[in-house]
């Protein structure tokens, strides 16, 4: 009997969380123009740093990859050399 009433419960409580969520027009447009304005808030960084953390993002993503490679083939020379 319990359980009947806890499924009562449950139900009613599902029932309210879906009639709470309305997808109306004037809410989905103001959602949206929230958004525009807090994209105009965003503190966009000039061209200068942007190329510069580029250049750093692509000479570290170099020197990690000439390192993993070199300990790749390093180890694969040690395997080949003990089961060989």
């Amino acid at each position: 009997m319990a359980a009947k009433a806890k499924n009562k419960i449950k139900k009613s409580v599902n029932s309210k969380e879906k009639e709470d969520v309305k997808l109306s027009p004037a809410i989905v447009k103001q959602f949206f123009l929230d958004v525009k304005t807090e994209f105009f808030r965003i503190a966009w960084p000039d061209k200068k740093m942007t190329l510069g953390l580029a250049g750093i993002v692509v000479v570290l993503t170099g020197a990690i990859s000439l390192y993993l490679g070199s300990v790749d083939f390093i180890l694969g020379e040690i395997v080949s050399y003990v089961l060989g």
